[in-house]
């Protein structure tokens, strides 16, 4: 009942995102006499109009062919036709929603037209219960789905909904994957070990990845990664499976999971049995990274878990 009721609240915190352009005001009792249609002029202070659009006279007509210049400035838009990430965008920033991936349902990213950025991976929500629970809706176990309220020539009002709140898992069995005994790695470095941890660098940008040859039930259905990333552009994992009828790794049969990228260790769980065809057997596992040639990576352990939310 708990849950049940976590995931309602959750749901009613989605996260709304409210981006709008806005014409400039000015007072008109710091105007002039009135120019005549002839002796218009553009203000210094406010943009030039656009080609082709006519000032009208008087006080107000420069803010209005100003405002006129900035209708539909707004816009919000999908990334991909996968829908797992949402864009709201004016004429000077962008922001950035991840609507999918284990870890990662937040604001991905706030940027200006230059691509500098201002915040990554942020503004989670999250519900605190007075016996100390402490529940995300990054870690929601649904996809998000952005939601348009209210539009106009200036605004757009985008509400995130769907997602739900994630307790500490009821984990029933677990197995771990031996790191060493891995199938193949590409555009990695040599992986090291020491302790029982593996060390590699990134080699190359095209698909940094490495596989393990597995046979287990898909009734495991979390993959479990604790590791630490030092390269501040390794920021996204993904987990490639093959199980089912499939005889091949396929887009069709993958997760994403987003890194924290702060040098510290951090405990990922994915989970798998949202993946098309997860049935039968887990033949392989493969996780893949993204980032640039010599970030660092660590991994300290992989397991699946049969686990409940």
């Amino acid at each position: 009942m708990k849950k049940r009721l976590l995931s309602y609240l959750c749901v009613c915190l989605c996260g709304t995102m409210l981006m709008g352009g806005l014409a400039a005001c000015k007072n008109p009792s710091q105007e002039d006499d009135p120019p005549t249609e002839s002796e218009q002029t553009t203000d210094p202070g406010q943009d030039a109009p656009q080609e082709g659009v006519v000032v009208p006279a008087g006080n107000y007509g420069q803010m209005i062919a100003d405002a006129y210049g900035k209708q539909n400035g707004v816009q919000t838009y999908y990334t991909s036709a996968l829908r797992d990430e949402y864009v709201v965008e004016n004429q000077n920033m962008t922001l950035k929603y991840q609507l999918s991936g284990a870890g990662g349902k937040m604001v991905s990213g706030l940027a200006n037209k230059k691509g500098g950025i201002y915040l990554q991976n942020t503004m989670d929500a999250y519900v605190k219960t007075t016996d100390g629970g402490t529940y995300y809706l990054s870690e929601s176990m649904t996809e998000g789905r952005a939601n348009l309220f209210r539009l106009g020539y200036y605004y757009y009002d985008v509400r995130i909904l769907d997602q739900n709140c994630i307790s500490e898992l009821e984990v029933l069995d677990e197995v771990s994957i031996d790191l060493e005994k891995y199938e193949y790695y590409t555009d990695l470095s040599r992986p090291k070990f020491r302790g029982g941890v593996m060390t590699t660098k990134l080699a190359g940008n095209l698909d940094p990845n490495v596989a393990y040859k597995v046979n287990y039930p898909t009734s495991y259905n979390y993959l479990e990664v604790t590791m630490k990333s030092e390269g501040l552009s390794v920021t996204r994992g993904d987990v490639y499976v093959i199980a089912g009828s499939s005889a091949e790794l396929s887009e069709k049969q993958k997760v994403a999971f987003f890194i924290k990228n702060d040098g510290q260790y951090h405990t990922y769980r994915i989970l798998l049995d949202t993946m098309q065809d997860y049935t039968g057997d887990i033949k392989t596992i493969r996780l893949d990274f993204s980032g640039e040639v010599g970030d660092k990576i660590e991994i300290s352990s992989v397991k699946l878990l049969q686990a409940s939310a």
